[in-house]
């Protein structure tokens, strides 16, 4: 669970203590449609983040680039995003993870949109500096 540390976490712990708060008045009050509503308040955050993995789940990614390079020289990478299944996405960001050796033309950490996506695939060339002989990354990629 996300935690007040971005705006997703925010919205998790104002639900949770509306949740507590008509909890409390349902009881002191006893009314049966209070507590109804109480727990749909306590469902949600459970159901929100339960959809958001089996929507998350479907995409895969590959990166390309050359097997090796030289410090200091541009490289060129090719992040490729396939979605499996399920309704076409309208728009998305990727964030590339990489180690602090390769320097993105992008500022690191940012959200990245892709050159191209037509719901189902996409991909985005961008620019890479390595800093350091022998460094390497994972596939790292998070959706946003």
């Amino acid at each position: 669970m996300s935690w007040p540390n971005n705006v997703a976490g925010i919205k998790t712990v104002v639900i949770l203590l509306s949740f507590v708060f008509l909890f409390v008045v349902a009881v002191l009050l006893d009314l049966q449609y209070l507590y109804m509503m109480a727990v749909t308040l306590a469902v949600l955050p459970l159901a929100s983040y339960g959809l958001a993995y089996l929507g998350a789940t479907r995409f895969s990614a590959s990166r390309l680039h050359p097997p090796t390079a030289l410090e200091g020289r541009v490289l060129a990478v090719t992040l490729d995003l396939d979605a499996r299944g399920g309704l076409p996405q309208g728009a998305i960001r990727v964030n590339d993870l990489m180690p602090e050796m390769i320097v993105p033309e992008f500022a690191p950490g940012d959200p990245i949109a892709l050159d191209a996506w037509d719901g189902q695939h996409g991909s985005r060339t961008y620019q890479v500096v390595p800093q350091k002989r022998g460094c390497s990354w994972k596939a790292r990629l998070v959706l946003l």
